[in-house]
């Protein structure tokens, strides 16, 4: 190789470090690492839940009011997202240790039913994922007010947003966040 060559080579790898260490910067941060597609205004921390009616993928109702009594954490999420494929096994790694703990996964992926289970089902099923599922028709992410995913919402016992996220979020700072509020619960 010529000294221009390697010069070049050099100036690539170097490229290609700082594209590494800015990712890696962010995604740590706590900064937005999301998938945005506009929305309303969040529901706020503090709040109640807003009132909310769903099926679960295996039939069973659920709504605001069933999450009374239960630290819970709901994920919204689609399937063509890249930080939501990042951040559904870290959740469901919070599932698989704290049964106190309940965890609804709320797929955003739009299209016909029938369409949109066999994807996610093989996505879930690709990455460990066993918590439930809801395929929201757009009603529950309008009343949660989402505007980007992942979005995460963290509710206490009494039935209050405690924390939210919108985008990637660190599983240390979940597991700290949910491990809180299930001590509160004890």
């Amino acid at each position: 190789m010529d000294p221009d060559e390697i010069r070049s080579a050099r100036i690539q790898l170097a490229a290609c470090f700082a594209v590494l260490v800015g990712v890696g910067a962010l995604m740590f941060s706590g900064a937005d690492v999301s998938c945005s597609f506009g929305g309303s205004e969040p529901a706020q921390a503090g709040k109640p839940v807003p009132n909310f009616q769903t099926t679960l993928d295996d039939g069973t109702a659920l709504s605001a009011a069933d999450l009374q009594g239960h630290v819970t954490l709901m994920t919204f999420w689609a399937t063509w997202c890249g930080p939501c494929r990042q951040e559904l096994p870290s959740i469901d790694a919070l599932y698989d240790e704290h049964e106190q703990l309940w965890v609804y996964g709320v797929n955003l992926d739009r299209g016909a039913l029938e369409t949109r289970r066999p994807q996610v089902i093989a996505m879930t099923r690709e990455l460990g994922v066993g918590f439930p599922q809801v395929y929201d028709d757009g009603s529950v992410g309008r009343a949660f007010g989402v505007s980007g995913i992942p979005h995460l919402v963290l509710v206490d016992g009494e039935g209050v947003i405690r924390h939210q996220h919108i985008g990637l979020v660190p599983e240390s700072m979940l597991r700290r966040e949910v491990e809180a509020l299930l001590e509160e619960r004890n």
